[in-house]
């Protein structure tokens, strides 16, 4: 496990205060592209997206 300590990247979990972990994600290009557009218009980058989504989703599982 390779942990990384960027600045300027949010966590998942704002309250969280663990270190962050590298993750790496294969999506086919047909998916890559509909990210793309989605975070263009969205006026954010493809890793922002992505992590919106799991933030989003975390968040309706803790909901449950």
């Amino acid at each position: 496990m390779t942990t990384t300590n960027k600045p300027g990247r949010p966590s998942v979990d704002p309250t969280d205060r663990s270190p962050s972990v590298y993750l790496h994600v294969t999506l086919n290009a047909a998916l890559y592209d509909k990210c793309y557009a989605a975070a263009q218009r969205l006026r954010m980058t493809v890793p922002e997206l992505i992590r919106v989504a799991v933030r989003r989703e975390i968040t309706r599982e803790q909901d449950r």
